[in-house]
């Protein structure tokens, strides 16, 4: 019987003395494959020794935390550019109001409270 991870020879075994793995037949639990492993996203039961799974974990928080796309931006509003069109549309229409609604409005408030201010203090000397 050959080792279902790493090929070599068992012997009467059901564990493999090359690479530690348990060759036990059942149906209702197999082992991912690297690539499933990868890209699973779910909970697994982990055959691997608990030294070997801290550095393969250590070892993707280091290349997750390296890799460009997961920035501020990514973290926050998430990577889907429907997000992205709407947050900067929502920051667009926040500095439109800004610039063409407050601002005037302010200036008009100040400018009448000013212009009142010096029609009563010149032209209304009592």
């Amino acid at each position: 019987m050959q080792c279902r991870r790493c090929g070599k020879e068992l012997g009467g075994s059901a564990r493999c003395s090359f690479c530690g793995y348990h060759n036990v037949e059942d149906g209702s639990v197999r082992e991912m494959s690297a690539v499933e492993r990868n890209n699973y996203r779910g909970i697994t039961i982990d055959a691997q020794s608990q030294e070997r799974f801290d550095q393969q974990f250590n070892f993707q928080s280091n290349f997750r935390a390296a890799r460009p796309t997961e920035g501020f931006w990514t973290r926050l509003f998430g990577n889907h550019i429907v997000t992205r069109i709407l947050v900067a549309l929502v920051l667009v229409l926040m500095l439109a109001f800004t610039l063409f609604v407050a601002l005037p409005l302010v200036v008009t408030v100040v400018g009448t409270i000013l212009l009142w201010y010096f029609v009563k203090r010149v032209v209304l000397r009592r």
